[in-house]
């Protein structure tokens, strides 16, 4: 699988794959590690995997229930706004979009 960091310059592009799913996508807690907890999601052949966090003074406020689906953002800024960290795996044509920031 070919991976391709999400810049300004395809952003658009990404956009256009996240918000053909956005709607349908639920997502669901994966895991938590060193002040993030993570989530995953899949949608018509795309796979989500975002994570929320990243130190100790955004964590404590953040309210996780194992066993619920939380509802995606609606566009692909909503998404970079909230997660730190978004993997976004096209498995129909083989790439996997990938951003981590702070």
């Amino acid at each position: 699988m070919k991976s391709i960091d999400i810049t300004k310059d395809n952003f658009e592009d990404v956009a256009k794959i996240y918000e053909g799913i956005s709607a349908k996508l639920k997502l669901k807690f994966s895991d938590y590690y060193k002040y993030s907890f993570s989530f995953y999601g899949e949608a018509d052949d795309i796979w989500i995997y975002v994570s929320y966090g990243g130190n100790a003074d955004d964590i404590w406020r953040f309210n996780v229930n194992a066993t619920e689906e939380i509802t995606a953002p609606k566009t692909l800024k909503d998404l970079f706004d909230k997660y730190f960290y978004i993997s976004i795996e096209d498995k129909k044509n083989e790439v996997e979009y990938t951003s981590y920031h702070y």
